[in-house]
This record gives C-alpha cells, structure tokens and sequence, in this order.
C-alpha cells in the first residue's frame, strides 16, 4: 500500500508532474497565442467568439486524450515487459480505463488555465503560475495521502483506494470533469468579454 511516507509515492509525484509539465509547455499557448499580434485580425472577422474559444477547447480536449493515450500505452508496454506472465483482466483494464478517465481533464484543465493566465500575463507568467498551483497541489496530495476528501478532490492525488473503489473512482472523475468544465466555461466567459483591440 502507498503512503505519504513510501519513496514510491514520490517517484510517481515527480513523474506525474514531469508529464503534466510536457503537456502544459507543448500546448500552454494554445489558445492565448491567438492574443498576441494577430487578435484584432482574427477576432474582428469571426462571427462569434463563443464557437472559435468552444472549438479550440474541443481541439485542446482532443489532443489531451490523444496525449493520455500515448502515456497509458507507453506505461503498459513498460510494465508488461516487467511481468514474465501478464494478462489483460477485468481489474487491468478498469485500472486503465480510470487512470484514463483521471489524467485527460487534468491535461486539459491544465492547459486550459495555463492558457487563460497567459492571455492576460503572458505565456510564462501562465505556465510559471499553473505550475506553482501544481506543485503546491501535489505537495496537499501528498501530505494528506489517505485523506478521503484529498482523494476525490485533488486533481494530483493518485492512491491505489481510489482504483479499488468503483465509487471513489466514479467521484474522482466526476470532480475532475466538473473541474474541467468550470474552467471551460470561464475561459468561455472571459474571451467572450475581453476588449480585444
């Protein structure tokens, strides 16, 4: 069992933020470049804001689960050539399916806010920012580790009771959606109202 206490718990916390980190520097002007020196341009000639800031987080969304695919994929051919004997059960691919349904909205969210700092600060201000809320996210993940609350409301806190339990998972993923879709729509929100000129 993991606990606060065991180096494994670290290990993951610094690899789930490296690929965090990846994510949010590859794509964290993905919608706030569109602010910089072509603005007027762009946003003087669309029709509506709304469906141009829905697209692009659709498009971030897409490549967010994309991502999450390569990096599950990746991580069980490595872990299946760790085991002499392994099979694909139920519990395998439950495990795959909520590591899924756990890691896309935290890179699209990421993402999201990096991007909705950075059209106001600029993009290093953005990611600057979005990863010291990550570090100190996955600091409270790991000093409340067996916290229930900790588990299905930190988006950072991966401990093994929450794929052995279909109900924390089910909670876990709903807070993360919910996440996700505040940040969406605040996103929405703040272009739809920003003097662009």
């Amino acid at each position: 069992r993991l606990s606060a206490g065991n180096i494994q718990t670290l290990v993951m916390s610094i690899e789930s933020l490296g690929v965090i980190f990846l994510f949010t520097i590859l794509f964290g002007s993905h919608i706030s470049i569109f602010f910089d020196s072509i603005g007027t341009y762009i946003f003087s000639r669309l029709p509506s804001r709304r469906i141009w800031i829905s697209q692009k987080i659709i498009g971030l969304c897409a490549i967010s689960i994309f991502y999450t695919i390569v990096y599950l994929a990746l991580k069980f051919s490595i872990s299946s050539r760790r085991v002499t004997v392994w099979q694909m059960d139920r519990q395998t691919l439950f495990t795959l399916v909520t590591l899924f349904a756990m890691l896309f909205p935290i890179f699209a969210a990421v993402c999201l806010l990096a991007n909705w700092i950075s059209i106001k600060h600029g993009l290093p201000i953005g990611i600057l920012g979005v990863f010291v809320l990550i570090l100190a996210l996955e600091l409270v993940a790991i000093l409340n580790f067996d916290s229930p609350v900790n588990m299905i409301l930190n988006p950072l806190c991966f401990n093994i009771d929450i794929i052995r339990s279909v109900k924390i998972a089910l909670a876990k993923i709903l807070s993360e959606l919910v996440y996700l879709a505040i940040l969406s729509i605040g996103i929405t929100l703040y272009i739809c109202r920003t003097d662009i000129f």
